[in-house]
């Protein structure tokens, strides 16, 4: 996984954040392991 590509799902993660706290580790540790 790139810088970027890092960036990126931790910008989703963090926008996911906003609407669904409890939403967050779930959709960050797919993303992750999705790549």
């Amino acid at each position: 996984m790139t810088a970027e590509k890092l960036v990126l799902v931790a910008d989703k993660a963090l926008f996911h954040a906003k609407h669904e706290q409890r939403g967050t580790i779930h959709m960050f540790s797919s993303t992750t392991w999705h790549e």
